[in-house]
């Protein structure tokens, strides 16, 4: 199976907020860190980050820096037709369903003893495991994007174990390099809906991979500012989607800021049809 390319993304401006390195240089994958600028190089090595690179977008405004810094690296370090992985700088650390256990438990247990009786930590070792399944499961469906969806910290659809139509949150994300590779410009934060979307509509599926859930470190601002900083934007990147993607993404419960997928498994697939991807 082709060797993926890692990538972490850190301004590492908040040293706090930096973990990710922390499993990373412990499970012996190889990775490459990313900053934006040229001043953050030298804080990212102080903070043990590996094979620290800028790729300076400092003239680009700063809420669009990720995005537009995860579009560089893949212009210019992935080659058509290679994986890539993208990590965020604030992932602390990976939790594994544990095979043992039926979803039956459900009905004698606690929604805290359910969640904790499925989750047990992953050994960094132990990761690329779960890169090469994500991997594997995305090469058999064909989808080119796929990571932890929404509902991978929900003990209820551990489970289930896959999901091939839901949304993929951008923070650990695995993504092939095609023709349209990226989000085009305009837009701002939903570059993770762009991909979902882009993969559904191109495959037919994008993979969530449920049976393992990832920490996050939290912190007050965020990488890329506060709530009510983003929530202008996402309602500027909301409807360029549904612009671009009619009919497959729409509005959850009417809020402009907040998306959800509308078509499933058949209505999907006559979706396609109907916009010409099949």
């Amino acid at each position: 199976m082709q060797k993926v390319k890692i990538f972490m993304f850190t301004t590492a401006t908040n040293p706090a907020r930096v973990v990710s390195q922390n499993w990373l240089n412990c499970s012996g994958l190889d990775y490459t860190t990313i900053v934006s600028k040229p001043e953050q190089v030298e804080l990212a090595e102080a903070l043990n980050c590996a094979n620290v690179t800028c790729c300076d977008v400092s003239s680009t405004p700063w809420m669009r820096r990720l995005l537009t810094v995860r579009k560089r690296v893949l212009q210019q370090k992935v080659n058509k037709g290679e994986w890539a992985l993208f990590v965020n700088d604030n992932i602390l650390n990976f939790n594994l369903l544990r095979s043992d256990l039926d979803k039956q438990d459900f009905k004698t247990r606690t929604s805290t003893e359910w969640r904790e009786a499925y989750r047990e930590p992953v050994k960094p070792q132990r990761v690329s495991y779960l890169l090469h399944a994500l991997q594997q499961k995305c090469i058999e469906t064909g989808a080119t994007y796929g990571g932890f969806g929404d509902a991978s910290g929900n003990y209820y659809f551990s489970p289930s174990r896959w999901s091939l139509g839901s949304y993929v949150i951008g923070d650990v994300c695995l993504t092939r390099k095609t023709e349209e590779f990226w989000v085009p410009a305009g837009y701002t934060i939903f570059d993770d809906w762009y991909n979902t979307c882009l993969s559904l509509a191109n495959t037919g599926s994008v993979v969530s991979l449920r049976y393992a859930s990832k920490t996050k470190l939290v912190t007050s601002n965020g990488g890329i500012g506060t709530e009510a900083q983003r929530t202008p934007h996402k309602i500027e990147d909301a409807k360029l989607l549904i612009k671009r993607f009619p009919g497959l993404i729409g509005y959850h419960q009417d809020r402009e800021d907040c998306l959800q997928l509308k078509k499933r498994k058949r209505q999907l697939e006559l979706w396609r049809k109907e916009n010409q991807y099949l």
